[in-house]
């Protein structure tokens, strides 16, 4: 850890004093700052890993420090500390780049916790830049040592003569498949199903039509009718003979 600096910026010497003996003590390279333009003749002489930055310093604000970390060590990790916490402010420094935040009063381990977390995100963000340089370093070589890849004045590559006697793309013409694929064997039609209702046999009609039998009545002659008789006995009288009696009256 002896490679890894501190900047500590606070006007509160015995949290300077505090900080220096416990960060000291885990190995760590402290150097302190009591106010903003002491903090900015580190930043301009020294290259630092971590800055811890009071949020209210005598001669500026603390968050006025944080784009001279930046600009002058771009790997650095910023804490802010703070004994008057608020949302704003909590929102600004995040903001403005810094990576965590601390609230006064605190324990000595609550800020070596921080600067382990601030210590690991800078390993991982360094070995991002170092994969996508990489990565970067590969894509050029491999264009550079491809064969038959254009140069950088952009000159079109040749291309190559078209073999004769082929068909498909070379000749215009439409290709045909080397491999002839097996004809598929032809399908047979599905079986009759008889339908098991018996069939049944047209039933001529007793019946003749009503035009027929209207047609052969006019035809046919009529029935005669029954004669009387002449010699048929006539019928008796059989009234009662008037009285006698009243014939004599």
């Amino acid at each position: 850890m002896a490679d890894e600096s501190i900047l500590v910026v606070d006007d509160d010497e015995f949290m300077l004093e505090l900080l220096t003996e416990s960060l000291t003590d885990a190995g760590y390279a402290v150097v302190t700052a009591k106010n903003g333009n002491d903090a900015l003749d580190v930043l301009n002489h020294q290259d630092l890993q971590i800055a811890l930055i009071d949020l209210s310093l005598p001669d500026m604000e603390g968050m006025d420090l944080v784009p001279h970390v930046t600009n002058t060590s771009p790997d650095a990790q910023i804490i802010i500390m703070t004994g008057y916490p608020t949302i704003e402010s909590v929102i600004n420094s995040l903001r403005e780049g810094a990576q965590d935040y601390i609230v006064k009063p605190f324990k000595i381990p609550e800020v070596h916790a921080a600067v382990s977390r601030s210590l690991k995100n800078q390993k991982l963000q360094a070995e991002v830049r170092e994969l996508r340089r990489r990565v970067r370093d590969l894509e050029q070589g491999s264009q550079g040592a491809r064969p038959g890849v254009p140069a950088a004045t952009g000159a079109p590559r040749p291309s190559a003569p078209r073999p004769a006697g082929l068909t498909g793309a070379y000749s215009g013409t439409p290709a045909r498949s080397l491999v002839q694929e097996p004809a598929e064997p032809p399908v047979p039609d599905p079986p009759q199903v008889k339908d098991p209702t018996p069939e049944l046999e047209p039933v001529a009609s007793a019946a003749k039509p009503v035009e027929e039998q209207v047609s052969t009545d006019e035809h046919e002659p009529a029935a005669p009718e029954p004669e009387i008789a002449d010699d048929q006995p006539e019928p008796e009288d059989k009234s009662e003979p008037e009285d006698d009696t009243s014939q004599t009256e």
